[in-house]
């Protein structure tokens, strides 16, 4: 059954946006590349605190099945 939490979305910028006019003043084009590392390198790091979580209830799930499976031996 799928749960009702909302999906994350993602921060990246999509195909969607329209393409930014050459002679627009720059505070109006799109985000600077560092801008833009930086929200990737944020995406990445919570990426990889997501999947330490996951690992941790996997770890956690073992540990107890092993010890469920001990219990009835």
């Amino acid at each position: 059954m799928p749960s009702s939490r909302r999906l994350p979305r993602s921060r990246r910028l999509t195909a969607m946006e329209p393409p930014q006019r050459r002679d627009s003043p720059r505070y109006a084009r799109g985000r600077s590349s560092t801008a833009v590392q930086q929200d990737w390198q944020r995406e990445l790091d919570s990426d990889f605190i997501a999947m330490k979580r996951v690992w941790q209830m996997l770890r956690h799930g073992a540990v107890r099945m092993i010890g469920e499976i001990g219990r009835q031996y």
